[in-house]
């Protein structure tokens, strides 16, 4: 390894308003930011309450469960997180999303056929 000669340059970038938006640090080309919305079962609501999944999050926590409203930029990261939680979560909207997190359920599910 050597020294490299190039000056350093300050970035003019806002780092906190550029991922403000996103879980994790994937922003995909030609998204658009979006209010998900998932329903999290009783067992799990006080760890979602506790520890928010993000700084937008709004929730509402009645016997059926939490729902709660993030306003993202759906990402990679964001449906690994929503898949950690398991049986645990349900993403209500937008439709789009939800399919995408049921399909990779399904697909999941195949590894398991026997």
């Amino acid at each position: 390894m050597s020294e490299t000669s190039i000056k350093y340059k300050p970035s003019e970038t806002d780092w906190d308003e550029y991922f403000y938006d996103l879980v994790g640090v994937t922003r995909p080309d030609g998204t658009e930011l979006q209010e998900i919305a998932l329903k999290f079962s009783p067992e799990v609501a006080p760890y979602v309450i506790t520890k928010p999944i993000h700084p937008s999050q709004k929730h509402k926590n009645d016997p059926s469960g939490l729902e709660v409203r993030i306003l993202v930029f759906p990402n990679f990261e964001l449906e690994k997180l929503i898949l950690l939680f398991g049986d645990q979560v349900r993403v209500i909207s937008p439709v789009d999303f939800k399919e995408r997190i049921s399909q990779r359920i399904k697909s999941a599910s195949h590894h398991y056929d026997t």
